[in-house]
């Protein structure tokens, strides 16, 4: 809402962080660029990046159509290379990439979520071999926030029958914050 700020950035201010909102579309590298030319000429240098770009598209593979397909892995694939190409030159210490367990197991019905996942995985691994900082992170779903929060019963009854289970937030920010440290 208009003139409303997030409880969250409320208490980052609270806690002395300058905190700045920004919006463009990472897959659109001319934005992109536009903002890191912004943060580079107003802010400290930029040392971490956290990617957690996402679409998903629920759709069979004999149904997906090139642009669906398209418009589903962009944030994820195209966001994701501008960051790590846009950024080389930056003193990254950290880039994260937020991405999930459905480039391992699957996902019926999301196979350009599944592939976007993908392919952040073997984009850590290249910046990892190039030893760039890199961590990429295979959600699991949420309860109560992110995208698996917004499951229809059926989506989520299905992951409970495979034995997925849903991680709370402040579980799921631990964890985090523990493969940042590691």
């Amino acid at each position: 809402r208009a003139g409303t700020e997030h409880p969250i950035t409320a208490e980052l201010r609270a806690l002395g962080v300058d905190v700045a909102i920004e919006r463009v579309d990472v897959a659109a590298p001319d934005q992109l660029e536009k903002l890191l030319k912004k943060i580079r000429a107003n802010r400290p240098p930029l040392r971490a990046v956290f990617h957690a770009a996402g679409v998903v598209h629920d759709s069979v593979l004999g149904k997906e159509s090139w642009n669906s397909y398209c418009e589903a892995t962009a944030p994820k694939i195209q966001g994701a290379w501008n960051l790590h190409r846009l950024t080389e030159s930056d003193p990254i210490r950290l880039m994260v990439f937020f991405s999930s367990v459905a480039s391992i197991l699957g996902s019926p019905g999301q196979g350009s979520y599944a592939a976007g996942n993908a392919f952040l995985d073997a984009l850590a691994h290249h910046r990892a071999s190039r030893g760039l900082a890199t961590l990429s992170v295979n959600w699991g779903a949420w309860a109560s926030a992110g995208m698996a929060a917004r499951l229809a019963p059926e989506q989520a009854a299905r992951w409970a029958r495979q034995g997925a289970k849903a991680v709370e937030p402040a579980n799921a920010l631990d964890a985090l914050a523990s493969a940042i440290e590691s």
